[in-house]
């Protein structure tokens, strides 16, 4: 089984002059394991290619609804734009939580 990295919503990578978005996978490398150790970017087999998505709500927001969302992101002083569906809402928030450390503090893991 092989490994991917891959990156995170909120986080872009710069590698061997490739910008990298949220979702691209990394190459190999090891300034790339040291995102996966900072939980800015995930370790997956390639065999669990259909549940990466799947893998990628462990921060619990696909589960919730729009206005919560929205609200979650008001309360943390983010500014969604007008017409913003709910995968944007939610990148904003994960961008959020990425550039503010928080990993886990408002969903309930502690």
């Amino acid at each position: 089984m092989d490994k991917k990295i891959i990156l995170l919503p909120g986080m872009k990578f710069m590698s061997g002059g490739v910008l990298y978005k949220p979702g691209d996978i990394l190459p190999d490398t090891e300034d790339a394991r040291a995102l996966v150790q900072k939980k800015k970017a995930a370790l997956y087999d390639d065999t669990l290619d259909e549940d990466v998505p799947s893998v990628r709500e462990t921060d619990g927001y696909e589960r919730q609804r729009v206005k919560d969302l929205s609200d979650l992101a008001k309360g943390r002083e983010i500014s969604i734009p007008s017409g913003a569906n709910k995968a944007q809402i939610i990148e904003l928030l994960r961008a959020w939580d990425v550039e503010n450390g928080n990993d886990d503090e408002d969903e309930g893991d502690a």
